[in-house]
């Protein structure tokens, strides 16, 4: 068996993953929290309590991304696929050339995925050989099953089961900024942080990292009921880089952009509710499952208290 998705870091538990909706990237595939079937869970009132779509049924959407707050998951069970395997091919390509075929290779393409790069530097920040200012690397995953024969392999391609090929391997040198925008704007949005990144240089020499991820029903989704562009900006541990971040984060509410919950974000209650359609349904679960607040901390208490 297999995941249908997955992030490309893989070393988070996996309650930790369901409860941040951490996602992989396809224009056909939710997050991993949409897998979630079914969950054992320790309340705020020390409770165990089952959770599926046959027991406590309307707190499943609330759970699927619980952004721990909701209680201790013990136990779950998730949704997973027949075993595939995934020939991988990494391009560089000028960015203009991406948006051309930005819209067919979404749809074409397994998981699709791209880096562009502000300046010549940015490549070797991520270990990404040979692109330059205004390149991208482009990643495109094709799906083979476990008996099909496998593609002959040319350079920059690589062929294996799904879980070795789609994770990647990332030195710790950068934190991250991540936030899902209307994929039917993309266009728009991608040309936009063009200019911004090149308006904050040397301070957002890091890629811009770009996937896509199909919609689902958590009601903390960032996709929830949405396809999304999912757009990572990242910066240097160290740096005073804030208010290169804050002007990402005014970008991104101008299209109504969501927060990855496992990462940096600047959200108030205010704006979640403005986002979020079933905000105020989960704030009233978090409730009935924590009266006392056991689980919030200073952070979630300002957002879903």
């Amino acid at each position: 068996m297999s995941l249908s998705n997955q992030g490309d870091i893989d070393a988070q538990a996996i309650a930790g993953a369901i409860a941040t909706a951490t996602h992989g990237s396809g224009r056909r595939f939710p997050n991993f929290s949409a897998v979630l079937e079914r969950a054992r869970i320790v309340d705020g009132t020390g409770e165990v309590i089952e959770v599926s779509r046959h027991q406590n049924a309307d707190l499943l959407p609330a759970i699927q991304t619980s952004i721990g707050v909701l209680g201790i998951m013990t136990e779950v069970t998730i949704k997973v696929a027949p075993a595939y395997n995934l020939h991988a091919r990494t391009d560089i390509v000028r960015l203009d050339e991406v948006m051309e075929r930005f819209d067919s290779d979404v749809e074409e393409y397994r998981h699709f995925g791209l880096f562009w790069m502000p300046t010549d530097q940015s490549a070797r920040l991520y270990n990404l050989d040979d692109a330059g200012a205004d390149d991208c690397v482009v990643k495109r995953y094709r799906e083979f099953g476990v008996d099909d024969p496998p593609p002959k392999l040319g350079p920059h391609e690589r062929y294996g089961p799904a879980y070795r090929i789609y994770p990647m391997v990332y030195d710790p040198n950068f934190h991250e900024v991540e936030y899902f925008l209307p994929l039917e704007q993309a266009r728009e949005i991608l040309e936009e942080m063009r200019r911004l990144m090149m308006r904050w240089l040397p301070m957002s020499v890091y890629p811009l990292e770009i996937r896509v991820v199909a919609q689902d029903e958590a009601w903390m989704s960032p996709n929830y009921q949405r396809d999304n562009l999912v757009v990572s900006v990242s910066g240097e541990p160290g740096q005073e880089y804030w208010p290169y971040l804050r002007a990402c984060d005014s970008l991104f509410a101008e299209y109504r952009g969501r927060p990855h919950w496992g990462k940096i974000h600047f959200m108030t209650a205010d704006r979640v509710a403005r986002l979020f359609p079933r905000y105020q349904d989960f704030v009233e679960a978090r409730r009935r499952l924590d009266p006392k607040g056991v689980f919030l901390n200073a952070h979630t208490r300002e957002l879903f208290e």
